[in-house]
């Protein structure tokens, strides 16, 4: 009887879903996998087209707050990094630390200015870059040092500056699937409506990196539009050969309801892409969403830059 509860229970949560999961794929616990990412902000462009940027990410870290101080600057080993300061801070009682580093790659040097906390197992992570020579917004330091960390995984709207605009939807991880075979992953994420679903996809793509010689690390090899579930849709696949082994990431982006969907398929190594996972992908399918003149997707192929860390 409780076989049956359970196998009830795991039909029903699979049915509310907006896609089909591979058969055989295993779900990983929610608290596990939580990530937020919101308040993704550009500022005004200056007189020689340089923007600023700022983000914010909430994610399970069982660690210390000086543990995740010093593992941020580790996991971005693709730039040459210098570290400006370091300074604790108090955040509503949660102890903080401020980074203000220079970074330097593809030949543009910036400064990162990173405000880190943790709370309740969760860390958070606020990201402020400007262009070397820029002086620092008041208004967006304001908002990192006025920063409350929940202690629940979700972070509030913040006070958007004036002049600044918000440039990519807030994202939350709604599951993660492993595969049957090594190195297979999907994820589902979910967030605010977009003026288009090219702005979607900003939100998830990670920025381009690049070697010593130039050559990208990150290079997307299909960007069209479909359509998904009756609604305007976008596909796009990324091969990436950053970090210890190559991988191949597929993106299936649609919206309806009022909010925006994404789900991945990435597969590690050289092995060719599951036709189940792929096929998944063509399932993504909004809840109680009719189509609509929904935003639909740039035909156009050229790369996407980076909105998020």
């Amino acid at each position: 009887m409780i076989a049956g509860v359970i196998t009830l229970v795991l039909a029903a949560a699979t049915a509310a879903l907006p896609f089909t999961p591979p058969a055989g794929w295993v779900q990983l616990p929610q608290r596990a996998v939580s990530v937020h990412v919101s308040n993704v902000w550009k500022g005004p462009k200056s007189a020689h087209g340089e923007q600023q940027s700022f983000s914010a990410v909430a994610f399970p870290f069982p660690g210390t707050v000086d543990l995740l101080a010093g593992g941020s600057k580790a996991a971005r080993h693709t730039k040459l990094i210098t570290a400006v300061s370091k300074t604790s801070l108090d955040l509503c009682g949660v102890p903080a630390r401020m980074l203000v580093e220079g970074v330097h790659a593809a030949g543009v040097s910036s400064v990162l200015q990173e405000e880190v906390a943790v709370r309740n197992g969760y860390g958070y992570m606020l990201m402020y870059t400007r262009p070397s020579g820029t002086p620092a917004d008041a208004r967006v330091t304001q908002v990192m040092h006025g920063f409350c960390p929940s202690g629940t995984g979700t972070i509030e709207a913040l006070q958007l500056p004036s002049g600044w605009t918000k440039s990519a939807a807030d994202l939350q991880t709604v599951g993660v699937w492993m595969g049957t075979q090594p190195g297979q992953i999907i994820m589902l994420m979910r967030g605010s409506q977009m003026s288009s679903l090219d702005d979607v996809l900003h939100s998830v793509q990670h920025e381009s990196a690049s070697t010593k010689s130039g050559k990208s690390l990150v290079k997307v090899t299909l960007h069209k539009a479909v359509t998904l579930c009756g609604l305007p849709g976008l596909r796009a696949d990324m091969s990436i050969t950053a970090g210890p082994a190559p991988a191949a990431m597929h993106m299936a982006v649609t919206q309806g309801g009022g909010a925006s969907y994404v789900l991945t398929y990435m597969q590690m190594g050289t092995a060719s892409a599951d036709p189940a996972a792929m096929a998944a992908l063509q399932t993504l399918c909004p809840a109680n969403a009719a189509p609509s003149p929904s935003p639909s997707a740039s035909p156009s192929a050229s790369p996407m830059p980076a909105a998020t860390p």
